[in-house]
C-alpha cells in the first residue's frame, strides 16, 4: 500500500467551496449605502404622506424640520405659558412648534451616518449635514386644507473622511410627487 502525500482532488474542491461560501457571507453582511438610502427614502416618503393626511384629518398645521443628522415632524400647538404671547419666531402669536407624536413616540428620526438629506424650498437649501441645531420653524408645511409647501427633497450618500466620492444613487421627491401619489393635481 502506497503512502499518500498531499490532498485529494475532492478535499481541494471542498476547501475551495467552503472558502467561497464564507466569502459570500462576509460580503453579503457588509452594509450597502444604496440600500440604506433607499430604505431612508421610503421612510421619509411614508412619513410625508401620513403627515399630509394627518394635517387634513386633525385640522392642524404640521411641518418637517431638518436637523443635524436627522429630521423630525412637528405640529403647531397652543402655548400653555401666559408670560409672553409674542415670542420671537412664532408663526402665529400664542402658538409654538413641538415635535409631533405618534402614540407615545416622538416623530424624531436619525439618519444613518453616511446618508445626507437635503431639502430645497424657494431656492434655499437645508441639509442634515449642516452643523448645529439652531431652533427654526419647519422647512415644509402641511396645512389642514391639503396645501403643502413647494419643495424638493434629496437623499444621497455622504462621503466620510479619507474616502473618495463615487457615483452614488440619489433619490429625489417633490411636492408634485406627493400630490400625485394622493391622486390630486397641482
Amino acid at each position: 500500500m502506497k503512502e499518500s502525500k498531499g490532498f485529494t482532488l475532492l478535499e481541494m474542491i471542498c476547501v475551495v467551496f467552503l472558502l467561497g461560501l464564507m466569502g459570500s457571507m462576509v460580503i453579503g453582511s457588509l452594509p450597502d449605502p444604496n440600500k440604506e438610502i433607499a430604505r431612508e427614502h421610503e421612510k421619509i416618503i411614508f412619513a410625508l404622506r401620513k403627515t399630509a393626511e394627518r394635517a387634513q384629518l386633525e385640522g392642524k398645521i404640521f411641518g418637517l424640520r431638518i436637523l443635524t443628522g436627522g429630521w423630525e415632524i412637528q405640529v403647531l400647538s397652543r402655548r400653555v405659558e401666559k408670560s409672553d404671547d409674542r415670542k420671537s419666531g412664532d408663526l402665529i402669536p400664542g402658538y409654538r412648534w413641538q415635535t409631533a407624536k405618534r402614540g407615545l413616540l416622538k416623530m424624531h428620526y436619525r439618519l444613518p451616518e453616511q446618508v445626507e438629506l437635503t431639502i430645497d424650498v424657494d431656492g434655499v437649501s437645508h441639509s442634515s449635514a449642516e452643523p448645529g441645531d439652531i431652533p427654526h420653524p419647519p422647512q415644509i408645511l402641511f396645512l389642514p386644507g391639503g396645501e403643502v409647501t413647494d419643495f424638493t427633497l434629496s437623499l444621497s450618500s455622504r462621503e466620510t473622511a479619507g474616502e473618495e466620492r463615487e457615483a452614488n444613487s440619489v433619490f429625489t421627491f417633490s411636492r408634485a410627487d406627493l400630490l400625485l401619489s394622493e391622486g390630486r393635481t397641482q
